[in-house]
Parts: C-alpha cells; sequence; structure tokens
C-alpha cells in the first residue's frame, strides 16, 4: 500500500477543520439571520398596512384634485366664452357704428376749425384796428 505523506493528513486535517468552521460560522450567521428577519415581520406588516392606507388618501386627493381641476375647467371655459362674446358683440356694435362715428369726429373737426378760423380772423382784426387809429392821427 501507498503511504501518504503526513504533511498531506495535516493539511487535509487543516483544510477539514476550516471547512467546519466555516459552515458553522454560516449555520450561526443564518440562524441570527432568521431571528431578526422574524423580529423585523410585524414591522414590515404594520409598514405595508400604513403604506396601504397612504396610498388610498393618495387616491382619494387626486379625485378630489381631479374634480376641482375640472370645475376649474369648465368655470374658465365659461369665463372664455363670456369674453368671447363680448368681444364679439362689442366688435359687431362698433362696425356698425363707425359709420356714424367717423361722422361725428369729422363734424367736430369741422366745427374745430371754422372756430379757429374765426378765432384767427379776430385776432387780425384786432391786431389791425389800433394801427388803423394811429394812422389817422
Amino acid at each position: 500500500m501507498i503511504e501518504v505523506p503526513s504533511w498531506w493528513l495535516v493539511l487535509s486535517l487543516i483544510f477539514f477543520a476550516i471547512n467546519a468552521l466555516s459552515f458553522l460560522g454560516m449555520f450561526v450567521a443564518i440562524w441570527k439571520m432568521k431571528q431578526a428577519v422574524e423580529q423585523m415581520q410585524p414591522k414590515v406588516d404594520d409598514l405595508v398596512s400604513e403604506v396601504k392606507a397612504v396610498t388610498v388618501k393618495v387616491n382619494d386627493l387626486t379625485t378630489t384634485v381631479n374634480e376641482t381641476v375640472k370645475g376649474l375647467s369648465g368655470h374658465a371655459n365659461s369665463v372664455a366664452g363670456s369674453a368671447d362674446l363680448i368681444a364679439s358683440t362689442a366688435a359687431r356694435i362698433f362696425e356698425r357704428n363707425a359709420p356714424l362715428v367717423m361722422g361725428v369726429l369729422s363734424a367736430i373737426r369741422i366745427v374745430s376749425a371754422v372756430r379757429g378760423a374765426k378765432k384767427d380772423e379776430k385776432k387780425r382784426a384786432q391786431k389791425e384796428l389800433p394801427r388803423r387809429s394811429h394812422s389817422r392821427d
């Protein structure tokens, strides 16, 4: 039979011991992790219920905001429609009365021009009167 060198047996024993210790360490770590997860499970369940409650509140808030926006949109459309109707009515009234307004404005300008011309004649006449009185002396 072939003899196995003693250093090989020592190396195998060291490897076996390290492997056994690693396995034992991993077993202890897994067992501790299991305990930690079991301790966290109620907290996670509470958190899940809180998240569900918040989700319901957010959905309600979203519905409320959506209804408010729809209402405001309707009011804004109504105001815009009213403003458009007012602008359209004002434009029609202005178009209908524009010739009359232009005629009145033209008449006012003509009257102003005539009055201005009369005032100019009176000023000239008043300027000429003192000269005539001096020329007779």
